[in-house]
């Protein structure tokens, strides 16, 4: 308190409050987006320069599993959210060499009953709130500047943060061993976008895989797979009207008298 502040003590060190919960899977997520500092991205087919990309997670409270995310390259906004939503209500490509050994990854879908989000201004807008509304999804937002109340998904984007940066191409490791290999990590720190898009599937099955302290040594996959036989998945059925709400325009479309 003496070197920060009292707001710092309460955002850091206190408690926000009753803490979030959830007694199976699909009943409550969380939804929130950081930027992936570092990671410099070209998008190969229109030969363009993208940027820094930041990545929007939803994940399920009750088994910690990824249920879709969304990348993008400009600010966040009620567009990338309603992708994440969309990512998440489909099942999954899997990295091959996971998909034949743990199959319930590609089961890892489905519609939340409630998202708990920031309380950045389009998270709350009206127009966000209807289209969930619509597609039968509750919108809860957490305390503000209490980063307790979402401990959970800020400790995911670190650990997905560690385990991107030992699939980068600009990673750097000993000098003798990269002396060894011809390694240049220099000339290698630019990534496409398709090759982002792999590296995080491929950390987000590597996550699921691996035991997780917050759930006492089990692996995500595996709680979400025993709590499946006594919860049926749900999901936005009217995916093409739920598009429609948040305002998803098609180009080079020739409209007919038939419409």
């Amino acid at each position: 308190e003496a070197k920060f502040g009292k707001k710092a003590v309460q955002s850091r060190w206190r408690g926000g409050g009753q803490p979030l919960e959830a007694s199976k899977i699909l009943v409550l997520a969380l939804q929130d987006d950081t930027p992936l500092p570092g990671i410099f991205c070209i998008d190969p087919e229109r030969e363009v320069p993208v940027g820094l990309p930041i990545l929007t997670l939803i994940v399920d409270y009750f088994s910690r599993c990824i249920l879709g995310w969304h990348l993008t390259y400009s600010s966040p906004s009620q567009w990338t959210a309603a992708q994440a939503i969309l990512h998440a209500n489909d099942p999954k490509e899997v990295p091959v060499r996971y998909a034949e050994r743990y199959p319930e990854l590609a089961l890892i879908f489905g519609k939340p009953s409630e998202i708990a989000w920031d309380n950045t201004l389009f998270q709350f807008a009206r127009g966000m709130e209807d289209s969930l509304s619509d597609a039968g999804i509750g919108l809860r937002l957490v305390g503000v500047e209490e980063p307790t109340h979402k401990a959970v998904v800020e400790r995911l984007f670190h650990t997905l943060k560690t385990l991107l940066l030992e699939f980068l191409p600009g990673a750097t490791y000993e000098i003798a061993r990269m002396r060894e290999f011809g390694y240049d990590a220099e000339q290698q720190a630019v990534l496409t976008i398709n090759e982002l898009e792999a590296l995080i599937a491929e950390a987000i099955a590597i996550y699921h895989i691996t035991p997780c302290k917050g759930l006492k040594g089990r692996q995500p996959a595996l709680v979400w797979r025993k709590a499946l036989g006594a919860t049926q998945i749900d999901r936005i059925w009217q995916a093409d009207e739920f598009t429609r709400s948040i305002g998803a325009v098609e180009y080079d479309c020739t409209l007919s008298k038939s419409g």
